[in-house]
């Protein structure tokens, strides 16, 4: 008997972690019947390849993969890990994918992790900032609002686009906040294995950091200039290894935009926590409360800060020489 255990994140819950540590004790799963799958992974040790080898119809991967599974055992799990499938993906592509792990494995399983509306969408503005291809410059507020439909934050809705086709009694929630899931994801993965944690390197299990507040206000700015995606990536990369981290944990949108974000989704994730988890509320972490002050970190960081990583900037010359032609050529180029 063939099964399947299919975890799809999604993005911003701990998924890089989860990954980079079943890679990591991959000798030590197998020993407990559990096989992390070789074929189709990428070099954070996800299986992305898998998902755009269906997509592009490339058969070298799904062969492996298939090579793979007919090497398993009877009595083995095997484990597949993309988040990328945890992000409303298309009826069309859902039903290619179904149709490939039913027509080889017997059992499917499907373990998905829960995060709160409002941190899971800062969490995303703050990676998009971060990531040089993307190179995010927008306000926050304007980023949630033209984005809202593709960051996927109905989690809810993900899972039963995934149970029309697999059984409701075969899907794992977990939840992805502080004092849960969040505290140590690759442990809490384990458990919903049904694994104890003997036998396992926890160690070194935090990956894909996100931006402080002092970080994510100064990449932000780094993002206006004309920058192409390399050099943006080097001097991204220097200046979080210089500039003073915040202490200042503040978010990035308002206690009274956060509740109205979490109450967008109410009814959904109160649909989720009954149907999946016999309980009434999904998340225990109390309500941003509104009747404490807020200013926003992102017009409020110290210019000290600023100036430092000014500093920093014009200790590595040649890169703003090169910033600094740039603009200027932009800028002399668009005056008119």
């Amino acid at each position: 008997m063939s099964r399947l255990i299919l975890h799809i994140g999604p993005h911003k819950t701990g998924t890089s972690a989860i990954q980079r540590f079943c890679y990591q004790n991959w000798s030590a799963l197998k020993k407990q019947g559990f096989h992390y799958a070789k074929a189709g992974i990428w070099e954070d040790f996800s299986h992305h390849a898998i998902y755009f080898s269906l997509q592009d119809c490339s058969d070298h991967v799904l062969k492996a993969v298939k090579q793979e599974i007919s090497s398993l055992t009877e009595d083995e799990y095997y484990i597949i890990s993309s988040e990328v499938l945890g992000l409303g993906i298309g009826k069309n592509f859902l039903n290619k994918f179904i149709d490939f792990v039913k027509s080889n494995f017997d059992e499917i399983n499907l373990i998905v992790y829960a995060r709160r509306q409002d941190h899971l969408a800062e969490s995303i503005y703050r990676h998009w900032v971060k990531a040089p291809e993307n190179g995010l410059k927008a306000n926050p507020l304007i980023f949630y609002k033209s984005q809202k439909k593709l960051m996927a934050l109905d989690i809810y809705d993900t899972i039963q686009n995934w149970v029309a086709e697999i059984s409701p009694n075969n899907v794992i929630v977990r939840i992805y906040e502080r004092g849960k899931a969040q505290d140590n994801t690759p442990l809490d993965f384990l458990t919903a294995l049904g694994l104890q944690e003997d036998g396992f390197d926890l160690t070194n299990n935090t990956v894909n950091h996100s931006l402080d507040n002092n970080a994510l206000a100064i990449i932000r700015a780094l993002n206006t200039f004309p920058v192409d995606v390399g050099d943006r990536k080097k001097i991204r990369d220097i200046l979080l290894y210089k500039i003073q981290k915040s202490n200042n944990k503040t978010s990035i949108f308002s206690p009274k935009f956060r509740n109205d974000i979490i109450k967008d989704y109410e009814d959904s994730n109160c649909q989720l926590a009954i149907k999946y988890l016999g309980s009434k509320t999904l998340f225990s972490e109390p309500l941003p409360d509104e009747s404490q002050p807020w200013v926003d970190p992102l017009s409020n960081i110290d210019q000290k800060i600023i100036d430092e990583s000014i500093g920093i900037l014009f200790k590595h010359h040649d890169m703003v020489k090169l910033l600094f032609s740039q603009l200027f050529n932009s800028k002399i180029r668009n005056l008119n």
